[in-house]
């Protein structure tokens, strides 16, 4: 019998590996933290390799503000963030997405500056001015509203407005600045913010290469959506007002509308219904109200009475108008819905829970008569929190 010292030794002297495509295919495994990821690098040098990309191309940076001394704080490990990529040019290239946000939370050991590992500033927009110097291939950007409310956080942002692919701007977008346009973002794809501005975006086209647009709130910013032919725009979340959606016509590409209702602004022109109804590749509508008034009850009817045949999608996030959708699944010019997606009961809601019980009753009998699949979701405080 052989011993298993000799064995061993008739062994192959190399371990089989998996290709390189397979191994570049594992380490992109949404499951893998970041932490996973750098404990991997110490592996060999073609994880490290390989990793490095993955481990930069998102990075976030946390600010800590003090309201009483008007002061903020950077703590170590964003510090070391940024003196990592000042030193490696190479790393620099691999970041493609920033998040700056700020916490008003300060700890008590953070109150006397630079105690506790921090480094203080006076302005939030010198650590985003200085972040965007070590990451010449950013194109997407999330900053907190301290940050863009800054004069050298904003300049920074339209200094390099062609690098831009997405934005998300806690902010409006122009901020009343008469010298800030959208020609200095001709290459913007996606754009979240509370409002692009009440005068800009009246006097111009947003850019043929946006596809996504985002505002939150505004609701008193009457600024039309203008657009131009040849719009890309496929997904659209406004306040709606009375000529908010006067280009409607032009967003052939359009699939996701987003609306949320707001009291006081007016009722969509009677043209503007019609080009909703005629949108070619309008897939789904979501309709956000809370405790609507008369008018808003009526602007909601009257956009779900104009949907247009490529419909397959409602969404209620908040409010349900139980009644019209009963009325409108029991008629024989349904379009094409194929889901219809509902909040559960919520404190905030302005029915009783049994009302808003037999209501999901009523439409979830109806859905299946109809082949229509039907969901409940919760509202999360979060979304409360923003509409009010």
């Amino acid at each position: 019998m052989k011993s298993t010292t000799s064995s061993l030794e008739n062994l192959p002297t190399h371990r089989p590996s998996l290709p390189n495509e397979l191994v570049d295919q594992i380490l992109r495994d949404e499951s893998l933290s970041k932490r996973d990821l750098a404990n991997s690098c110490v592996v060999n040098h073609y994880f490290l390799e390989s990793i490095q990309p993955l481990l930069y191309q998102e990075v976030a940076i946390w600010l800590v503000w003090n309201d009483e001394s008007k002061r903020g704080l950077i703590k170590d490990q964003p510090r070391f963030l940024l003196r990592t990529l000042r030193d490696s040019p190479p790393l620099q290239e691999h970041v493609r997405k920033l998040n700056l946000s700020i916490s008003y939370v300060v700890a008590e050991g953070d109150r006397e500056g630079t105690e506790g590992g921090s480094s203080g500033f006076l302005d939030c927009g010198e650590i985003l001015d200085e972040a965007l110097k070590v990451m010449p291939r950013l194109d997407s950007l999330f900053v907190d509203d301290a940050i863009w409310d800054s004069d050298a956080g904003r300049n920074a942002v339209f200094a390099r407005g062609e690098r831009w692919k997405e934005l998300s701007i806690r902010g409006n977008l122009f901020d009343g600045d008469s010298e800030l346009s959208w020609s200095r973002l001709p290459n913007l794809k996606k754009l979240q913010c509370n409002s692009t501005g009440p005068q800009q975006t009246s006097k111009q086209a947003v850019p043929t290469s946006l596809e996504v647009l985002g505002t939150s709130f505004g609701p008193r910013l009457m600024e039309p959506v203008k657009v131009l032919p040849g719009c890309k725009l496929c997904s659209l979340r406004v306040v709606l007002t009375e000529d908010k959606l006067d280009h409607l016509a032009l967003m052939q590409e359009l699939q996701h509308l987003y609306i949320v209702t707001a009291s006081g602004t007016g009722s969509p022109s009677s043209t503007t219904l019609e080009s909703l109804s005629k949108l070619p590749s309008l897939r789904s509508l979501s309709i956000h109200s809370i405790d609507p008034d008369p008018d808003e009850l009526a602007n909601i009817y009257s956009l779900l009475k104009y949907l247009p045949p490529s419909i397959t999608r409602l969404d209620f996030p908040d409010y349900v108008p139980f009644d019209f959708l009963v009325n409108l699944f029991k008629t024989d010019k349904l379009p094409h819905i194929r889901l219809l997606r509902v909040c559960k009961w919520y404190e905030e809601s302005t029915s009783t829970p049994e009302a808003h019980r037999a209501g999901i009753g009523r439409l979830c009998r109806l859905c299946e008569e109809k082949g229509v699949a039907f969901e409940e979701h919760v509202v999360s405080q979060t979304h409360l929190s923003g509409m009010l």
